[in-house]
């Protein structure tokens, strides 16, 4: 038993002077450039590193986590809370665990979807590039008209909206083809 102790008090003190070390020796070597990185995913497609989402990258699959959408799923749903649906990709969100994000609240018709967005949604200031604002409706029209036209749009993704139409500053309706 004392010898365990003393090998874990031992390893534990080994350990302690490593991490004290670790940065001193980082500093001392000299920072080595060039190579490569190689990224691994189940979608290869697209450039992993483009912040740019209207190029359709892999990283939408991954990690747009930042990126607001008009609906979202409620995730009080899920296995967390109520444990009615798992949220496992590439389940679609049901109707009862669907609410809203950009969207305060939506209609929904056969010929249309009419969203009313948020009234406290502010794109930020980029200075030299544009003030702060409220979100319109034909920003979000005007996002996916681009993503639409894009030669790397996903093929069937939106076919069934015909075209996409701002009402108003907070209402866009999305226009069924079907």
């Amino acid at each position: 038993m004392r010898r365990v102790s003393l090998n874990g008090r031992l390893a534990a003190g080994v350990l302690a002077a490593l991490v004290t070390a670790a940065p001193t020796l980082a500093a001392a070597q000299k920072p080595q450039t060039g190579g490569h990185v190689n990224v691994i995913t189940n979608y290869r497609t697209l450039d992993a590193l483009t912040w740019d989402t209207q190029r359709w990258p892999w990283k939408a699959n991954h990690d747009h986590l930042g990126v607001e959408s008009l609906l979202k799923g409620d995730l009080s749903f899920g296995p967390r809370d109520r444990n009615e649906f798992t949220f496992h990709y590439p389940d679609h969100i049901p109707e009862f665990a669907t609410t809203g994000s950009l969207a305060e609240r939506w209609e929904e018709t056969p010929e249309r979807l009419i969203f009313h967005l948020r009234r406290d949604v502010q794109w930020m200031e980029i200075p030299g590039v544009m003030k702060a604002r409220p979100l319109k409706a034909s920003d979000v029209v005007n996002h996916f008209e681009v993503m639409w036209k894009s030669p790397r749009r996903v093929p069937a993704y939106w076919d069934f909206i015909a075209r996409g139409e701002a009402v108003d500053d907070h209402t866009v309706v999305a226009h069924l083809k079907q």
